[in-house]
């Protein structure tokens, strides 16, 4: 797939790797790995995850997927999986681990509402965002209630939600 990217400011260019990531997962369907070609740098650029030994804002992007989606873990079914926040779900049924990623790229301040249906509902979810002001920041704990949760998404941000599944 060739992508032609423009208009996307370098301090930006975390965002634009989230998308892009969640939509080649979300594309391939089953796919078992999402490989960048880059990993690091040894000076600044848009290509690398990693600036060496320093983590950059990329490189939070890249652990949404690495840190929350663990080797056993299947993606589930999350609708709508684009639209103004592009939703995707994990699940590592073994250890009952269920990870929610969701990006607003938009400029404004997005809701997101959840409703669990064949799939046990965690009692909670545990929110980690990434901004332009935050690093993969604890963001709150949010309850959910007869299979439904909502979380408000700061615009230009990347959110995990996870919870343990009983």
């Amino acid at each position: 797939m060739f992508c032609l990217l423009l208009g996307c400011r370098l301090s930006q260019i975390w965002l634009l790797d989230g998308k892009i990531t969640h939509e080649q997962i979300e594309a391939a369907g089953n796919c078992s790995a999402f490989v960048p070609w880059q990993i690091t740098e040894n000076r600044k650029s848009t290509h690398g995850i990693m600036l060496m030994s320093e983590y950059t804002p990329k490189t939070y992007t890249a652990m949404y997927y690495s840190k929350f989606i663990r080797p056993g873990t299947v993606r589930i079914d999350a609708r709508p999986g684009f639209g103004d926040v592009q939703v995707s779900a994990f699940l590592n049924e073994g250890r009952g681990e269920l990870a929610i990623i969701a990006i607003n790229p938009t400029g404004q301040e997005q809701p997101l509402n959840l409703t669990f249906s064949n799939l046990k509902a965690p009692a909670s979810l545990k929110a980690y965002r990434t901004s332009a002001s935050e690093n993969m920041q604890q963001a709150g704990q949010v309850t959910v209630n007869n299979n439904k949760a909502a979380f408000r998404m700061m615009s230009q941000s990347i959110v995990t939600l996870s919870g343990i599944i009983r």
